[in-house]
């Protein structure tokens, strides 16, 4: 999920913009290794684009996360003190 968030695909094009000569790139594409092809079902070739509902996203999964957690150490059997 977090190789499609908007602020990790401006953090890699920005790095690359630095080490290249390609100051004017403004997208490029993921070469995706043949494991996680066959794992994720993704494509060899992906163009790399940012969502930006990813960070928000990614921070409502931690915060669920967290409260699945909390519910757990509660050692509550019946899951009454989660909301």
């Amino acid at each position: 999920m977090a190789i499609h968030s908007s602020d990790t695909v401006d953090l890699a094009l920005n790095m690359i913009r630095e080490n290249s000569d390609s100051k004017g790139l403004d997208g490029a594409i993921l070469i995706n290794d043949r494991d996680d092809i066959d794992v994720e079902g993704r494509d060899h070739e992906e163009f790399l684009q940012g969502d930006p509902r990813i960070p928000s996203a990614m921070k409502d999964l931690r915060n669920l996360i967290g409260q699945l957690l909390e519910a757990d150490s509660s050692g509550s059997a019946d899951g009454e003190d989660f909301e």
